[in-house]
């Protein structure tokens, strides 16, 4: 089994866990419940057919835009809407311009758009020679990046 059917079954079996917790529950749901579902769904479906029409091309890398806020995590990322591949340099030692950039396959222009926005906030407090955090307090690109594109599980490589 590859590593695009492993995701896949993973996927398939994360949401039989789901739907079985709700059949378990015994409860009507909300109507905010039934949205954040149908939502959650949708993605999964979508993330199942990117991972089967996958192919495996050479990425150069792009050019990046500076992080517009600050993050102890994100140096600069761009997003191509036509290729849905999304370009992130991660801070590096300091001075942080020399840390490594990854690309993220197939990932959707509206995730894109809520982690270039820093729409997830930490859990965690904490600083570091580039930035401070507060628990809870958005932007943050660092929280983004775990909750929507790696938590996310789309294919990635190393492209500098």
């Amino acid at each position: 089994m590859n590593d695009n059917e492993s995701q896949i079954n993973d996927l398939k079996e994360a949401l039989r866990d789901v739907m079985m917790l709700i059949a378990e529950r015994g409860k009507p749901l909300s109507e905010d419940l039934k949205l954040l579902l149908t939502q959650v769904m949708e993605h999964v479906a979508n993330r199942i057919q990117q991972l089967r029409n996958q192919e495996n091309l050479p990425v150069q890398p792009i050019q990046l835009e500076k992080a517009q806020h600050p993050s102890a995590q994100i140096n600069a990322f761009n997003y191509d809407p036509k290729s849905k591949q999304l370009h992130v340099k991660f801070q590096g030692d300091y001075p942080q311009e020399n840390g490594p950039q990854y690309v993220y396959d197939n990932v959707p222009e509206n995730i894109a758009k809520l982690f270039m926005r820093g729409a997830v906030a930490p859990k965690t407090s904490g600083r570091n020679p580039w930035h401070e955090w507060k628990k809870g307090m958005a932007p943050s690109l660092g929280a983004s990046m775990n909750a929507l594109i790696k938590m996310g599980g789309y294919k990635y490589q190393k492209v500098a």
